[in-house]
């Protein structure tokens, strides 16, 4: 028979485990995949469900792409840029200490590099340092764009809300043709509203014999009797 305190300490342990999936489980919804990845880091291996927490850690990460994409990719370019500005230090760090190290070797001599530092060192420092760069250019590229995409977007919304705010426009044809007789032809022209959404024939009116003016209604005069 195990003794009380162990098994108490298993059942505290599992109480606590529970407690930080269901803190994830708020930060699933919304969003946060970041704070649950370093949780995620943070924790012991050995007291954390990782079949769970990667779950969770994917459902954040499709939810925060969809709901903000401008935010997101920021935030993933951050933490690369974070991981490799890391990288990077830590091995400008190792190449230090080897150049230390010659140093107090070789304190009689004349200073130079070692062969290891510039042929093996070096170069992998310069990739790092040339991927460190990347990143920030893209960093700053992916937020111009972004901007300049929001700013677009805005500029539609304004201009389709000005023309729903906008009066219905009508585009009036004038036929100059018809004109009552005995009078002189005017000198007329079309006018039309651009771009015209409706045409509204005007019509002509020609005066008939007994003196009454008259119309077929589409704009042609109707002879009187």
């Amino acid at each position: 028979m195990g003794r009380p305190g162990k098994r108490y300490k298993r059942h505290a342990a599992a109480a606590d485990e529970l407690t930080v999936m269901e803190r994830r489980e708020e930060l699933v919804q919304r969003g946060e995949f970041v704070q649950i990845y370093e949780s995620i880091v943070e924790a012991k291996w050995s007291e954390i469900d990782l079949p769970t927490a990667f779950s969770q850690l994917l459902r954040a990460i499709d939810l925060a792409s969809r709901n903000d994409p401008a935010h997101f990719s920021d935030e993933v370019l951050r933490v690369m840029t974070s991981l490799c500005t890391y990288v990077m230090m830590r091995a400008q760090y190792g190449v230090i200490q080897c150049i230390a190290e010659d140093d107090s070797v070789n304190s009689t001599s004349a200073s130079k590099l070692s062969h290891e530092i510039l042929s093996e060192w070096l170069p992998q420092l310069r990739q790092i340092h040339g991927h460190v760069m990347e990143l920030n250019r893209a960093r700053a590229t992916n937020a111009r764009l972004w901007q300049l995409a929001k700013q677009k977007e805005r500029e539609n919304q304004r201009a389709d809300e000005q023309e729903c705010l906008a009066p219905p426009r009508v585009a009036v044809e004038v036929i100059p043709e018809c004109f009552p007789r005995g009078h002189e032809k005017r000198d007329m022209k079309s006018i039309t509203a651009v771009p015209p959404l409706d045409t509204v024939r005007i019509p002509h009116f020609d005066r008939a014999d007994d003196g009454n003016w008259r119309s077929n209604g589409n704009g042609h005069p109707v002879e009187g009797h």
